[in-house]
């Protein structure tokens, strides 16, 4: 798996999910360490910063979770 195939599985994960995931669980799902699961949302976490996203990646102790980026919260 790549990189950024990673990232995109990640994504795809907790967008589904609706809770926050542990990310012990994600790195299990995607048979990779947790060292590289996290590489995978810094990656992810950049993407949404750089190109403004509607949604934000935020870290809950050893969880994660896709939110509604802050500014855009009033329109949903």
């Amino acid at each position: 798996m790549e990189r950024n195939e990673a990232a995109h599985i990640i994504e795809a994960i907790l967008f589904v999910a609706g809770e926050p995931l542990a990310i012990a669980d994600i790195a299990a799902a995607l048979s990779l360490t947790e060292m590289e699961t996290m590489n995978a949302v810094e990656e992810l976490q950049r993407d949404f910063e750089e190109n403004q996203r509607g949604i934000t990646l935020r870290r809950y102790g050893d969880h994660l979770r896709l939110e509604t980026r802050p500014e855009y919260a009033e329109y949903v």
